[in-house]
């Protein structure tokens, strides 16, 4: 199985190219911040090359700008191709579905879910503070 994940900030603004045969085609890179610091308290971010094609790119293009925070699900591909006569290989994310995080705007991600009811949110916190009854097994209202 070949599935990648990321989310991450997008590196510059989305440019779509039309292949000879009119196909959509746009070449971004995605910045990724790592979860842990080195050792001057940095953190280090991962730089991952994206590629979409034909709706996926266009609707990048419509949508995405740089700085935007972005959720990308691909899959990890390879090619080669040969520069000053060396050979070299290339990683790309081919990608396969796009969600919008959160803006340049905003230095906090956007919650990627929406509830829909109006149910109260559980947090950590409140979890276990509601008014909860003990049951009582010696009335024998269990149904085992």
């Amino acid at each position: 199985m070949n599935n990648i994940v990321i989310t991450g900030r997008l590196t510059k603004d989305i440019e779509l190219r039309k292949t000879q045969r009119g196909r959509s085609v746009t070449s971004f890179s995605v910045a990724v911040r790592r979860s842990y610091r080195d050792a001057n308290g940095e953190y280090l971010t991962d730089f991952f090359d994206c590629v979409a094609w034909e709706k996926q790119a266009e609707f990048l293009r419509q949508y995405f700008s740089k700085g935007d925070y972005i959720g990308i699900t691909g899959s990890l591909e390879t090619r080669s191709y040969e520069k000053d006569g060396q050979k070299r290989t290339a990683f790309e994310i081919k990608v396969a579905s796009v969600d919008f995080v959160s803006s340049k705007e905003s230095s906090e991600p956007k919650q990627s879910v929406s509830r829909t009811d109006d149910r109260p949110k559980v947090t950590p916190q409140s979890f276990g503070q509601g008014d909860f009854t003990d049951i009582n097994t010696d009335e024998g209202d269990l149904p085992f």
